[in-house]
């Protein structure tokens, strides 16, 4: 089902009963440009990496371990004439752990604070993290 939320912004949502985990993706998409091409894929290494509340990747892996595991990642790719800009995180579904931990809203409010809230100081991304994914980072591209 799909829901307009804003001029712009779109929400599906595909319910099934018969997984046992939880998915939920954020894409960002615009017009494939040369020039952005690289400044994206950087902006998707940074953001998996870390955010204000996760300084680094030590920090991230233990959000994700506290939601029973939880997977996470973020990555560029192309869609015709468009760029997308993709993060995504797996979690188990409650119904079949026996907690009474709400993972799906604790997955929604961890992807909250790494698109609102990013590791940024004065108004740039942390120095250290930026200049080792511009070094080491995956290297994703349009193009491949």
């Amino acid at each position: 089902m799909q829901t307009q939320l804003a001029k712009g912004v779109q929400l599906t949502t595909v319910q099934s009963h018969q997984f046992k985990t939880n998915q939920i993706i954020i894409n960002f998409r615009a017009p494939l440009a040369r020039e952005t091409i690289t400044q994206r894929s950087l902006l998707s290494n940074l953001l998996e990496t870390s955010s204000r509340d996760y300084p680094d990747q030590r920090a991230l892996a233990n959000a994700l371990a506290a939601m029973y595991g939880a997977a996470f990642g973020a990555g560029v790719s192309r869609k015709g004439p468009t760029h997308n800009l993709q993060l995504a995180i797996t979690v188990a579904n409650e119904r079949y752990l026996a907690t009474d931990q709400p993972l799906t809203n604790q997955a929604i409010q961890f992807l909250q604070q790494v698109v609102l809230q990013p590791l940024v100081a004065d108004g740039q991304f942390d120095q250290a993290t930026f200049d080792r994914q511009k070094e080491f980072g995956s290297g994703d591209y349009v193009g491949r």
